[in-house]
């Protein structure tokens, strides 16, 4: 049986690795200049989107595979999971939409599955606006597994018609709900 101290070196090991290979996927996505991701997107009712959510602040969609190229990048560990967010600048302009990628990485040796419900599955805040609070979550139930020593993505979008940032430097928190997120700098220009 190991001691909780074993545990904690053991998930502290796990989260550098995750971190390293985030950065060696995301250096190689940026020397490749391809994407291996397909995103699926609701604005509106759309049941089948696999978050199940309604909003006119943001599309989410799920896929399985890590971020296409990014310039901005952040991991956290917590636990047999680690997550990273991803943007795919580090600068925007105030009337400038953005997605945001929020990964899940399973650190473990078994398939670990994820429970929203209300179907929204991720959220960000930034500047004192949350996301969340102008989302409409859907009351139909949404699971996901995430293999073992594999991840999965989740895509918010910020719309400026919602929120309009005002320009200055900030850090973008966003999350898989209920579990874990990271936090990224982004400056927001005139």
């Amino acid at each position: 049986m190991e001691s909780n101290s074993s545990k904690t070196w053991y998930y502290a090991i796990g989260a550098v690795v995750v971190i390293i290979l985030v950065l060696i996927i995301v250096s190689a996505m940026n020397n490749s200049g391809g994407s291996n991701t397909t995103e699926s997107t609701a604005t509106s009712t759309d049941m089948s989107d696999l978050t199940g959510s309604t909003t006119s602040a943001t599309s989410t969609g799920l896929t399985g595979s890590v971020a296409s190229s990014t310039s901005t990048s952040s991991a956290a560990s917590l636990g047999p999971l680690a997550f990273a967010v991803t943007t795919s600048s580090s600068t925007y302009s105030t009337n400038e939409s953005f997605k945001i990628n929020v990964t899940v990485f399973n650190l473990t040796d078994a398939t670990t599955t994820l429970h929203f419900a209300d179907g929204c599955v991720a959220t960000y805040s930034i500047a004192g606006f949350d996301m969340l609070a102008h989302t409409t979550c859907l009351p139909n139930p949404v699971s996901f597994a995430v293999p073992p020593h594999d991840a999965k993505q989740a895509t918010v979008v910020h719309y400026p018609s919602v929120f309009k940032i005002p320009p200055g430097k900030y850090y973008l928190t966003a999350r898989i709900i209920g579990y874990g997120g990271a936090t990224v700098p982004i400056t927001i220009t005139p």
